[in-house]
């Protein structure tokens, strides 16, 4: 690299699109990771509950904000607790 030369001249034909596609591609592949990871080897993966709430703390705020009427997550929770017992799995990091 000549001095003043602050890009390589690998990288000075890299495009806009070319990076925003490399970063909606790693994006993807490290949420597919994570959520094998979530649900096969978190050590709280043993724990019954609902599966979408291994993946994600999402599915609180689609129940308090986005389904009719709104505030909708304690009922729901109670539905979990009736359905998978006392112990369940809520989120990645608990069990209630």
């Amino acid at each position: 690299m000549a001095a003043g030369q602050l890009i390589p001249a690998a990288l000075s034909s890299v495009t806009y699109s070319q990076v925003a596609l490399a970063v909606g591609v790693l994006s993807a592949v490290y949420a597919l990771v994570l959520g094998v990871y979530r649900l096969y080897f978190h050590p709280l993966s043993h724990i019954p509950g609902p599966r979408l709430t291994a993946l994600t703390y999402w599915v609180e705020i689609y129940y308090e904000c986005f389904k009719p009427p709104g505030g909708q997550f304690m009922w729901e929770y109670q539905k979990w607790h009736e359905r998978y017992g006392m112990y369940f799995s809520d989120s990645l990091l608990s069990t209630t």
